[in-house]
């Protein structure tokens, strides 16, 4: 299976721990493709390894970043699409469990991060408060069980999920947006628990008034969804 699958790492000036990323992915997993999506930084990525490698230009965000790691993969025709961070908290043995699970059964699996509140303070708290609001909104507005963890930046999707998300236009931050339009779809959802490890350098590129953008979009997307839906 791992030799029909592309594995997409999005980066925005995260090099710190990128170049390991990749020499522990071949290590494990020698027989799959890399892809690194260059998002605008400052100073281009440049790699060290024979692997896929694209820059834009300019910053646009993750949902750009996606579209561009789906168009190479549905172009070479691969059967499963991980997605991992390039600040190296996700765990390369992870990758296993999610393709495990990739199959006519689930479409889409969520790696569930069980630590991703284990830090204490106020910041730790908003994000709490942040992510349940996401999960019980999505659940509300779909009716049907899905992944914990909209926030997870470590995702796997099969063919028939990257056809399918490839047609929506993802935002800057997409993947609450993913699992709210893949619910809505009728793919199927699943997760697995994986422990995100601590983040070495660097932080989250998400500002505070980007997370209330994502907000506000986010309720948005979930009320359209809701209208559409026919009156019983």
């Amino acid at each position: 299976m791992s030799d029909k699958m592309l594995i997409f790492i999005p980066t925005f000036n995260d090099f710190s721990e990128l170049d390991q990323l990749i020499n522990d992915i071949k290590q494990q997993i020698p027989e799959c493709s890399i892809l690194i999506v260059d998002d605008g930084s400052f100073m281009p990525y440049k790699p060290t390894q024979t692997l896929f490698h694209v820059r834009i230009p300019f910053n646009l965000g993750l949902g750009a970043a996606t579209h561009i790691a789906m168009d190479f993969f549905l172009r070479h025709n691969y059967q499963y699409l991980v997605r991992m961070d390039a600040d190296g908290q996700h765990c390369v043995e992870d990758i296993k469990a999610i393709l495990s699970m990739l199959n006519d059964n689930n479409d889409i699996v969520v790696g569930h991060r069980i630590n991703r509140h284990a830090n204490k303070g106020l910041k730790t708290s908003l994000k709490k408060i942040l992510h349940n609001y996401f999960y019980y909104l999505a659940k509300f507005t779909t009716s049907q069980k899905i992944p914990t963890d909209l926030n997870s930046g470590f995702l796997g999707f099969n063919f028939r999920a990257v056809k399918a998300i490839n047609n929506i236009e993802l935002e800057r931050y997409p993947e609450p947006q993913i699992i709210l339009f893949a619910a809505d779809l009728k793919l199927k959802l699943a997760q697995v628990s994986i422990t995100q490890k601590p983040r070495l350098k660097g932080t989250s590129t998400i500002a505070y008034w980007q997370t209330l953008r994502l907000l506000f979009r986010f309720t948005m997307y979930s009320f359209l969804l809701l209208i559409r839906k026919p009156i019983l």
